[in-house]
Order: structure tokens, then C-alpha cells, then sequence
């Protein structure tokens, strides 16, 4: 008897937004905006852009250290239990077969965090040696819906003060068009909130930020267990005794990367 564990969620917001603006910050043409002082495409990591700078100070020393700034930082702050989930939790039996294994294997192990899949080559090839033994060549699993409310920080860091209030507009214009794009992926609700006036006195010269907290949004994060030794919908129920009859639409995983 094997377990098989599988979470899939909406997508990495930080990695989402990460690759969002470096595919659609270049359009501004900071470097003209800035007087050639912020190239087209600046500095964008999942770091911040102040932890950067130490990091780069103290590898370089002294006499070899060069600004990495401007920079912006995008950053998983927190995530927690939504509202939403007073509603009751959701859980259900699902039915798995090669349509659904394909969908997750079809994406590189490397990016399937980034596309929502917590699932590793070894999970996937149990899973489908147990599809295979199936008959008909299916399986069932349960699982358990919860809704988190996620929190992402994103930072912009300069030695301009005109250069930061400048990146800081074409960050918010950024923000506001993918807004729309996130919530056709399941993301809700996002609240821009923005802090300017910044200052860090820490380096050689004065340095200049403003922070967005992006709050509020809701993501999906669906929990599957596949026990290969329950191949039928009656198996299950019997174990589980829950009496949920199979979900033959995939309603269980539907807004999380399988069903869409």
C-alpha cells in the first residue's frame, strides 16, 4: 500500500510577478524617463534590494564595491488562513486518471512550483503505475480545499530620489494591469497599498525607496491523497467514511492548474 501526497495551488505569485515585469517594464523606457540613470530593464528579484546591496558590499570589499541599484524586490511576506474558509472547508472525493497525471507532468520539475504543482517525478511515476494497474484506468483520492489570504511585498531602491519616484509610478501602473491578469488565474482581491519617503543611511550615500504591500488576495490550496490501494469510489467511502460520492468533473481541483 502507497500514499501518494499532491498540492496544487493558483500559481508563485512572486514568480509570477517577477517574470510580469521583466516582460513588460522595458515598454516605459526608464532609462529615457531617468536620464539614463535606470536601464530599460532594471535589477528585479525575489530579494530585497537593501539585502542585496549588504550582500554585495561585503562579498566585494571595500574598494571593489559597486551599487547594484537600482533594483526592485518582490517578496513572499505571509499567508494565512482566509475569511472565506468560516464557510467550511472543502472535501471531497475527486476521480484521478491519465488526463489529470498529464497536465502535472507535462510541466518541468523545476517550474511546477511556479505553475502550482507540488508534485516531484518520483510522486508522478507512482501515480501512474497505479492508473495503469487500475481498471478501468482510474483512480480516486481525497481532497481538501482551504482559501489563504497571501501577502507580497514589493520594494523599489535607488540613490535618486527623482528615479524612485519614477520607478514607483511605472510599478503601480504595472501592478494595476496585473491585477486583471492574476485574477483570471484565481487570484482575488489584491489591495495596493503604498509607502513612500523611505531612507537608508547605511551605505556611502544616502538611498531612496518606496514599498508596496500587496494585501488581501486569495488564493486556492487543494491537498490530494491518493492512497493506491483504494481503487474504487466505494473503497474510499468505506475508509474515509464520509459518504461524498465521486466528483466525476474534477470540481475538487478546478481554478488550481487541472480543470481550468
Amino acid at each position: 500500500m502507497s500514499k501518494i501526497q499532491l498540492t496544487l495551488f493558483n500559481i508563485d505569485i512572486v514568480e509570477y510577478l517577477i517574470s510580469y515585469f521583466k516582460s513588460n517594464i522595458a515598454a516605459y523606457k526608464l532609462n529615457e524617463l531617468t536620464n539614463a540613470l535606470c536601464a530599460d530593464i532594471p535589477s528585479i528579484n525575489d530579494t530585497h534590494p537593501l539585502a542585496m546591496e549588504y550582500g554585495n558590499l561585503l562579498s566585494a570589499g571595500e574598494n571593489n564595491y559597486t551599487s547594484l541599484l537600482p533594483a526592485i524586490g518582490i517578496e513572499f511576506i505571509s499567508d494565512s488562513p482566509s475569511a472565506l474558509n468560516t464557510l467550511g472547508r472543502g472535501y471531497e472525493v475527486i476521480e484521478i486518471d491519465q488526463a489529470f497525471h498529464d497536465a502535472i507532468s507535462s510541466v518541468d520539475v523545476k517550474n511546477r512550483i511556479r505553475d502550482g504543482y507540488i508534485a516531484s517525478d518520483a510522486a508522478l511515476t507512482e501515480l501512474q503505475d497505479a492508473i495503469d494497474d487500475a481498471d478501468p484506468e482510474k483512480i480516486y483520492a481525497t481532497s481538501i480545499r482551504d482559501i489563504n489570504t497571501v501577502t507580497v511585498n514589493i520594494s523599489i531602491w535607488s540613490n535618486n530620489v527623482k528615479v524612485t519616484r519614477t520607478m514607483m509610478y511605472v510599478v503601480k501602473s504595472l501592478l494595476q494591469r496585473a491585477r486583471l491578469d492574476l485574477s483570471s488565474k484565481g487570484i482575488k482581491n489584491m489591495r495596493i497599498n503604498t509607502t513612500g519617503s523611505l531612507y537608508n543611511y547605511d551605505f556611502s550615500e544616502t538611498l531612496f525607496g518606496v514599498e508596496y504591500s500587496l494585501t488581501d488576495m486569495t488564493q486556492s490550496i487543494v491537498n490530494i491523497e491518493i492512497d493506491t490501494a483504494l481503487s474504487t469510489i466505494k473503497n474510499v467511502e468505506e475508509v474515509t467514511k464520509t459518504g461524498i460520492p465521486a466528483n466525476k468533473t474534477y470540481a475538487g481541483v478546478t481554478g488550481v492548474g487541472v480543470g481550468q
